[in-house]
């Protein structure tokens, strides 16, 4: 049987002004020798005490659940953790196991019934010090942020400059546009991050490239405390690109995760009948020429006459309907929702609200008012109150942007000029980018029993 003392600091600057380890492990080592506590064996750590995932302090559970350790010395309440449900696990498994709990700095004894009280006492206030402190800092970090200074790590790019503002790191920074370029042009965000790895070597992990775009620096916003503090730095794209991004995400507009066809409408073109979207279908002619055409799966499954289109068929419409657009008539899915901002205001005050009831759980908790089955029960009903909330928050904060008919007359302008002189893969990359939505009808030629004449009626713009 031994007597095991723990040391821990928050970080090795505390060395320098705080409660060192050199401190601790006089006092403790004291405190063995006047309560006759032998077998000392030393556990130390480096770290918070938010939680109990430390190196030395998992090897010390260990050991007493082994039966090595019956006496565990600290120098303060504090040093093994700052968490009152975290407290309350380690001293029921220090008396499962028959191990006592010594603080030297607190005359704490848990062989006693007043040294069992006094850990619970002492806990709570080592909870709300961890906690005061924590809001603290955060309001620091806020009033901080609100004057463009970065606080935390780095983002990939950008470098901190003067002032600790951030500043594009064009390097990395033409790397995410070039990622958010290839996603504009059809690719999915899996498959022009496999291509961004592939290119520059990193080692974006899964879901990386879409992360980065929905992060407030990559628009030249700060995030701090789910408040937005606008134009602190310069964008790595502007807002008007990020939205059009997450229209794309939202709309699911990229279909599969690569483009190996090189189709030129890939979930553009909305079925006539169902308002379904055409599908792909790629073939190739005897002379080795890919053929491309464009099918509603939906009717096909309900039994419905079957709707088909051509590549060739739809570029001739398109054309035909760009050559002779009326931009008087024209729609440019203009979406403007007045109650937006109201929507969020309430969203964010119940959020406020959820924080309210939450401490007030904890304070009847704390008072034995409720048990813990009825904490754990209350709290799961906020967590997932709180989900909804946020997820809804999420939805209201993707920015839906329209296009003015003077962009759609440049558009215009350009595919006029340029559309029937582009590559297959130009062709494609227009398309995607410029192109929301294709509005088609089909008429069966006269004389014919399957050859069908193709018109388009209407093309939404991003």
């Amino acid at each position: 049987m031994g007597t095991a003392i723990y040391k821990r600091v928050s970080t090795h600057k505390q060395e320098d002004f705080g409660v060192s380890l050199n401190t601790q492990q006089e006092k403790l080592l004291a405190y063995c020798s006047l309560k006759n506590l032998e077998n000392v064996k030393e556990y130390m750590d480096v770290g918070s005490a938010r939680n109990t995932d430390r190196p030395d302090f998992q090897r010390l559970m260990r050991d007493i659940k082994t039966g090595k350790i019956r006496n565990v010395v600290i120098w303060r309440l504090d040093r093994l953790t700052r968490s009152i449900s975290d407290l309350d696990k380690l001293v029921r498994i220090f008396n499962q196991y028959g191990c006592n709990l010594h603080s030297a700095t607190e005359s704490l004894d848990t062989s006693t019934a007043n040294g069992r009280m006094m850990v619970n006492i002492i806990a709570i206030f080592a909870q709300w010090e961890s906690e005061s402190i924590s809001e603290r800092v955060s309001v620091n970090m806020q009033s901080l942020a609100e004057k463009g200074v970065w606080m935390s790590a780095v983002p990939f790019g950008f470098d901190l400059g003067e002032n600790k503002r951030l500043v594009i790191n064009e390097k990395e920074a033409s790397v995410l546009r070039e990622g958010f370029n290839l996603v504009l042009q059809g690719e999915s965000f899996t498959s022009a991050q496999r291509k961004i790895n592939r290119k520059y070597k990193t080692d974006f992990h899964r879901n990386y490239l879409n992360k980065k775009l929905r992060h407030a620096t990559t628009v030249g916003d700060i995030e701090r405390n789910g408040i937005i503090i606008p134009n602190t730095h310069e964008p790595i794209i502007s807002k008007d690109e990020q939205a059009k991004l997450l229209q794309i995400i939202e709309s699911n507009m990229s279909g599969r995760n690569s483009n190996e066809y090189k189709d030129i409408y890939r979930r553009k073109i909305e079925c006539p009948a169902c308002k379904s979207t055409l599908v792909l279908v790629a073939r190739r002619r005897p002379n080795g020429n890919p053929y491309h055409s464009y099918t509603c799966n939906n009717c096909h499954h309900l039994g419905n006459p079957f709707i088909s289109v051509s590549e060739m068929k739809i570029t001739e419409a398109f054309m035909s309907y760009m050559r002779n657009i009326e931009f008087g008539e024209l729609s440019t899915d203009i979406l403007k929702d007045e109650n937006k901002n109201d929507e969020v205001k309430v969203l964010k005050k119940s959020l406020k609200d959820i924080e309210s009831r939450r401490d007030k759980l904890q304070r009847a908790w704390l008072s034995d008012l409720i048990s813990d089955e009825d904490l754990t029960k209350y709290k799961i009903e906020i967590d997932l109150e709180t989900i909804e909330i946020e997820e809804s928050l999420s939805k209201l904060s993707i920015q839906k942007t329209s296009v003015t008919e003077e962009e759609v007359k440049a558009i215009t302008k350009e595919f006029n000029l340029h559309f029937d002189k582009l590559d297959q893969e130009q062709k494609r990359a227009f398309v995607q980018q410029h192109v929301k939505r294709i509005y088609f009808t089909r008429k069966l030629m006269e004389g014919y029993k399957k050859m069908y004449s193709v018109e388009v009626v209407n093309v939404e713009f991003f």
